[in-house]
């Protein structure tokens, strides 16, 4: 196991026993906020799953899951600036190249899709969560004018090396920025929306900022995907800390008409449903997992058994195209890339 999942377990124990009411099996009431649906302000949901005392509920009427109660604001700002966090940004940032990782070679390609549906029209593109600078520098490259905003310092700092420019990346919460209305051909978000409290107001804020006929580009995971419907609360993307909402292609587009865009288009990858990763998470916990269910070692081992042949030619390569084949031809993709217009 590698050192900073040992040391990011330990460390999610601790803010995990700072922050619940064993007893009550619960967040504690002073770091608790109990919310609508945050796409339509219902109150009205069924419990969904449940994970490391975490609850999420999924609305009745528009289907988006979400978590009730979730860490108030405070609650979720200490995290974020927590010991756990800085152990995770060391995984997720502080160790990857240009070349080797992969969420730059999604964004990429991601790059491309919005060139071929903008018709190569070129203009001012705003990231938000601009991470690294990776995808800001390949379309600063393709002819855009770009900036963006980025909360982690050491992101920042080494996205503006990257760019060379300073002004280009503002470590400010978009609501904060301050912006000029109108001012954005192509407004960009990977791997974010989930970790947002309060989508709507980002959205407004997104409209309002968007020229007309502005791309809005999302990309988050699919609550409503093949692989998540099967592991449930076993998801990888089910983590309380700092993934309080889950959406659905049906959620996602409610809240964007909401705002007032429209849905062009959404494209579905499945790269992880595959039999063998499904075997893997009925054995072992994914690493944001605090508490594991124990699994009884008769069962464990059946299931690593009937695990084994997918993680070896030739069955290893059938699994990893005929399960995500099909997931994404029937719109269950683990994870959507959504296309919006403001007309």
């Amino acid at each position: 196991m590698p050192d900073w999942i040992v040391r990011w377990n330990q460390a999610l124990r601790e803010q995990h026993q700072l922050l619940f009411d064993y007893e009550k099996k619960s967040i504690k009431d002073k770091f608790a906020l109990k919310v609508n649906c945050p796409v339509c302000g219902m109150d009205h949901a069924t419990l969904w799953f449940e994970k490391d005392m975490f609850r999420w509920y999924r609305c009745t009427n528009c289907s988006m899951v979400y978590m009730n109660p979730r860490l108030n604001n405070k609650a979720t700002h200490d995290f974020y600036n927590s010991l756990a966090n800085s152990i995770y940004n060391e995984s997720k940032f502080d160790q990857i190249t240009e070349t080797s990782d992969f969420d730059d070679k999604a964004n990429k390609a991601n790059l491309e899709l919005i060139n071929k549906i903008n018709r190569d029209r070129k203009g001012n593109l705003l990231e938000i969560g601009s991470g690294k600078g990776y995808f800001l520098k390949k379309s600063m490259e393709a002819g855009y004018q770009v900036i963006g905003v980025e909360l982690n310092q050491k992101n920042c700092d080494f996205s503006r090396k990257l760019l060379g420019e300073e002004d280009l990346i503002r470590d400010i919460d978009l609501l904060a920025a301050n912006f000029n209305e109108e001012s954005f051909d192509v407004i960009y978000m990977r791997d974010l929306i989930q970790h947002i409290p309060n989508p709507r107001e980002l959205f407004q804020e997104c409209f309002q900022l968007g020229k007309p006929g502005c791309i809005l580009f999302i990309g988050t995971h699919n609550i409503a995907g093949l692989i998540a419907r099967i592991v449930g609360s076993r998801y990888t993307p089910v983590f309380g800390f700092m993934e309080p909402n889950h959406y659905s292609p049906t959620s996602i587009t409610k809240l964007l008409n909401t705002a007032g865009f429209t849905v062009q288009q959404i494209s579905y990858q499945s790269i992880d449903c595959t039999v063998s990763e499904i075997l893997g998470y009925f054995h072992n916990s994914s690493f944001t997992t605090i508490f594991p269910e124990q699994v009884p070692s008769l069962q464990r081992w059946v299931l690593k058994t009937l695990q084994w042949p997918f993680l070896h030619p030739p069955l290893k390569y059938l699994d990893e195209f005929l399960l995500p084949s099909f997931s994404t031809l029937v719109n269950q993709g683990s994870w959507m890339n959504v296309i919006a217009r403001k007309q």
